[in-house]
């Protein structure tokens, strides 16, 4: 019996020292163990600390009770390790400060039997309760206390606990540089220890030692190193914590696309493994992303709720952080006054905190609040204060940043050489956060411009343009990529005023390029998004619509709205990271790298994750842009590209033979013009002429008239006939302008031109195209219950491109065309085999920005985001319903509109109409458009074709069919 109790205690000795060194395979012995039996009290206790340590909470917590009950009474040593094992599974199991009672018990029963080396590894647990709970300067208090204790007992392993748990409360308190040097020293020694556990959970706290620091690309590395030594020893609550991690460093360094990607996979894994309180923290990585694309509603209410889970769970620390960010997002609201008294409210927390590096946090945003009230002596002041304290605890860019206010606080001081030193100071600092840099370059500018030096200006602007659009580039978010953009309108402006004065075309042609519908490129061709996040947006849109159709408060229906953005924020971000299982290769030993040495884990990062490259990008200009038209297009072609400072309108033109640029003021008097002819409630008295009946005198058409002089400069309207192609890129209130309808040379531009709306500048190369012989599906829906008044033309719509179309049709109608079997078509690929999709029904724009735009189908309505998820290969959709061209126009010419979305949805070219549809005139204009077509015409020249033929009708008594009111609010749109 003694010799079996010897090789059992033998064993179970060798169980946990294996588990230190590697949990994945102690945890599999343990489950080897049980499957064969012979179990013991030593044994459960052997067994459930493996399991502790590979962290299969559940299995662990019924083999650690077991253990508690079985072992001998009078033997202590074993019965308080166990006691410490089920604090410790307590504390991974989210217990909240009542814990600490249980560990100062624990501590006096080890004192009493005089265990030294028990009561170090307790308080070091103990301690690391502390930091999961914030509490980093309690943590740190008791750490120094046993410090003694720890020189004493003579235990590497013991050692090397307490340096970790005492560099994460080092980094708490802000002493940057006493927590890196603790966690260097604990790394090696566990790295000579053969500890991978702890190897990696020491890369994973330098990892955030590192973002604290600001110091992002080692915070990367660090991160990844530990993501991928958790991957391999198969600790998914591990993995969790790095994926979460990273997606903070990719918002730090301004790669929105792949912090969401890395936030709602992290988000994913958190809730499978029954983590919703880290699941919470995700949402508030969302509120950052949110924060810094200028949806500060959506942001702030992240935040709140971040603010009120974490205060839930015990946790001040981060409630804290999230208090300081809705300080930021208030004064980004322009709400300085409430900004100011959250930050004093907060102050007092941060100074109980015992965070030096988190209270000069709060005083720079409190810097923020000052500087909107007008209180800028103050504001630089605390900036000030703010970069030196930063730059004493090892923050660096948090340094450059407070810095960057004060030079922008002091672009119009006497001293402009002193600010211009001071900025290119900082630009070193920040040369991984382009939302920064930006800022720097555009003030470097500036400066230049005052001094005279204009080809510096134009550099520095051009850097500063550059960096703005990459960041826009990587959204898929038409609301992220405007918010982003917004914040830098001013720069564009103030490039654009510079490119007229320098008659610079060039610098033109690349600021229409880097303004016009950037997130069109990163929406369109994504990968379905997977199952869980198809599920969200689904489930968030389900509930918008019941909030729009039932009796609901405005604050359901505003919450129900930031729950549909947020859903659609996520899942359009949800692909450019693949997370598949990952390992280090076998021939490199993760722990071959001292963790002190962090910088060098390089060589050893098996990354395994595979961002998504941005959309492909490459540089255009004026010579390549004529070559690539001309050679779609011949040489009869001119593209139009009006550009909108606060002042200016410049019609900026390119010809095969060159480029032109005509200024004119953005007066008043043009903006009242636009008005007329682009508002819903002044289109009628413009495009059926009603304005003659109320000015006498009035020459027929006289506002079209007037548009087509301002629009149309001389240089374009002497190119201009009945085959030139007029491809035209609009901004700002120019997208809601029925185009064909502008008057020239007493004729119609649609009778003077082939007319192309293009989404963005890339979208003139590849000319549209039809096959009049292809499949074509036809959707028409005319019944609709309660929610929409009846269409009784839709079937004489169908059946009339039926009978004209040459291809093969097939018909989804009334009861047919529903939201569910569109779903299920798009799901099985079937809409993709299609040429022409004809869609008759009711749409319309809707508020919230675009995003409530949709199409009623018979059992449900289509909204604008799933209408973009639709995949298909038409060249042609025609939407003869009301509003399907309409659109919600962001800054930085984000346009969301139905066409827009079926573009995304892989059309080719889309035609629609601005405004309401009327059955005599859409028939009218099909009848045309569709002979067009099956004579084998492409979709511009097919529509310019049927609108002249409407417009050359003689006008008749109690008709408009004649009027640009019928036909001038079609437009084609190509991608």
């Amino acid at each position: 019996m003694v010799i079996f109790r010897q090789t059992t205690m033998t064993r179970c000795m060798r169980v946990m020292r294996l588990a230190e060194r590697d949990p994945r395979r102690g945890g599999r012995v343990a489950l080897r163990w049980l499957h064969h039996g012979g179990r013991t009290a030593y044994a459960d206790l052997a067994l459930g600390w493996a399991l502790l340590r590979w962290e299969r909470l559940a299995a662990a917590e019924a083999l650690l009770a077991a253990a508690a009950v079985a072992l001998p009474p009078a033997d202590h040593g074993a019965r308080l390790h166990c006691q410490r094992a089920q604090l410790m599974l307590a504390q991974l199991q989210g217990a909240k400060h009542d814990l600490q009672d249980r560990w100062e018990a624990h501590v006096a029963a080890c004192a009493a039997l005089h265990l030294d080396a028990a009561i170090v590894a307790a308080r070091c647990e103990q301690a690391a309760h502390l930091n999961l709970l914030g509490h980093y300067s309690a943590a740190r208090a008791l750490m120094r206390a046993v410090g003694p204790l720890v020189a004493t007992c003579g235990r590497l392993a013991l050692r090397a606990r307490w340096l970790h748990v005492s560099g994460v409360a080092a980094i708490g308190c802000g002493d940057l540089a006493a927590a890196r040097q603790a966690l260097n020293q604990a790394g090696q020694l566990f790295h000579h220890l053969g500890y991978r556990a702890e190897v990696a959970r020491v890369a994973f706290e330098q990892g955030w030692l590192a973002l604290r620091s600001e110091q992002l690309s080692l915070a990367a590395r660090a991160l990844r190193y530990a993501r991928a030594l958790y991957l391999r020893l198969d600790l998914p609550f591990r993995v969790a914590l790095c994926t979460r991690d990273l997606g903070t460093v990719a918002y730090l360094q301004n790669e929105y696309d792949q912090a969401l990607a890395w936030g709602v996979a992290a988000r994913h894994q958190f809730l499978a493994l029954g983590r919703a309180y880290h699941a919470a923290g995700c949402d508030f990585n969302l509120g950052t992303v949110a924060h810094v694309s200028g949806l500060y509603d959506l942001a702030l209410a992240a935040y709140q709720r971040a603010e009120a889970t974490y205060r839930e769970h015990g946790h001040p620390f981060q409630a804290f952080v999230a208090g300081r960010n809705q300080v930021l997002v208030l004064c980004a609201q322009d709400r300085p006054h409430d900004a100011l008294a959250l930050a004093d409210t907060l102050a007092p927390q941060g100074s109980a905190l015992g965070d030096e590096l988190g209270a000069c946090e709060l005083l720079a945003a409190r810097a923020q609040a000052l500087r909107g009230l007008g209180r800028t002596a103050e504001a630089a002041q605390a900036w000030l204060v703010a970069a030196n304290r930063f730059a004493a605890l090892g923050n660096h860019g948090a340094a450059a940043t407070s810095r960057l206010e004060l030079a922008w606080l002091q672009l119009d001081s006497a001293a402009p050489e002193i600010t211009a030193t001071l900025l290119h100071d900082v630009a070193r600092q920040l040369n991984e956060r382009p939302a920064q840099l930006w800022r720097v370059h555009y003030g470097l500018g500036l400066l230049a411009a005052r001094q005279g030096d204009l080809a510096a200006a134009r550099a520095a602007y051009v850097r500063a343009v550059k960096l703005v659009a990459r960041m826009r580039r990587r959204l898929a978010s038409e609301h992220a990529s405007s918010g982003i953009f917004r914040q830098a309108q001013a720069l564009h402006h103030t490039a654009m005023t510079l490119a007229a004065q320098m008659d610079d075309h060039e610098l033109l042609l690349l600021l229409a390029d880097h303004q016009h519908s950037l997130s069109f490129a990163a929406q369109f061709g994504q990968a379905a998004a997977p199952t869980a996040t198809a599920l969200l947006r689904e489930a968030a849109g389900r509930a918008l619509r019941q909030a729009i159709m039932g009796p609901t408060t405005t604050s359901q229906y505003e919450a129900a709205l930031n729950h549909y953005r947020s859903a659609l924020l996520q899942t359009r971000h949800t692909t450019p990271i693949t997370l598949e299982h990952t390992a280090l290769s076998r021939t490199q030993k993760p722990i071959g790298t001292p963790c002190s040495t962090i910088c060098n884990l390089q060589s050893t990062i098996v990354h395994g994750i595979t961002p998504r490259a941005a959309p492909p990008y490459t540089e255009y200009d004026l010579a390549c842009l004529r070559r690539e038209l001309t050679a779609a297009y011949g040489t009869a072609w001119t593209l139009l590209c009006p550009l909108f400072t606060d002042d200016l309108l410049l019609l900026f033109g390119v010809t095969p033979e060159g480029s032109f640029c005509t200024q004119r003021p953005y007066t008043s008097q043009m903006r009242q013009l636009f008005d007329r002819a682009c508002l819903p409630t002044q289109r009628q008295m413009t495009y059926r002429d009603l304005e003659r009946l109320r000015v006498a005198h009035r020459l027929p058409w006289q506002t079209l008239d007037d548009l087509g002089h301002l629009l149309l400069p001389s240089w374009l309207r002497a190119r201009l006939g009945p085959q030139h192609r007029l491809l035209i890129l609009p901004s700002g209130p120019l997208h809601g302008l029925a185009w064909a309808a502008l008057r020239v040379e007493g004729a119609w531009l649609c009778e003077a031109a082939i007319l192309l709306l293009l989404p963005h500048l890339r979208a003139a190369r590849p000319p549209p195209r039809s096959d009049p012989n292809a499949p074509a599906l036809l959707i028409g829906c005319s019944q609709f219950g309660p929610r929409a008044p009846e269409l009784p033309l839709v079937g004489t719509v169908l059946d009339l491109v039926a009978q004209t179309w040459r291809g093969p049709c097939e018909q989804l109608r009334d009861g047919a065309a529903t939201l569910a079997a569109l779903r299920a078509a798009n799901s099985h690929h079937a809409l993709r085999r299609y040429g022409l999709i004809q869609l008759a029904s009711h749409a319309q724009l809707g508020g919230a920005d675009g995003l409530l735009a949709q199409i009623q189908l018979a059992d449900d309505a289509m909204l604008l985001d799933e209408v973009a998820q639709l995949r298909i290969q038409a060249d042609l959709v025609v939407l003869s319903a009301c509003e399907g061209g309409a659109s919600a126009v962001l800054p930085g010419d984000e346009v969301l509109s139905l066409s827009r979305a079926l573009l995304t949805a892989g059309a080719h070219s889309v035609i629609a109409s601005l405004w309401t549809v009327y059955d005599q005139g859409l028939l009218a204009l099909l009848q045309p458009l569709y002979q067009a077509l099956a004579s084998g015409h492409d979709p511009p020249t097919a529509l310019a074709l049927a609108q002249r033929t409407l417009c050359n009708r003689p006008a008749e008594a109690n008709s408009m069919l004649h009027t640009p009111y019928i036909w001038g609010g079609f437009h084609v749109v190509c991608r």
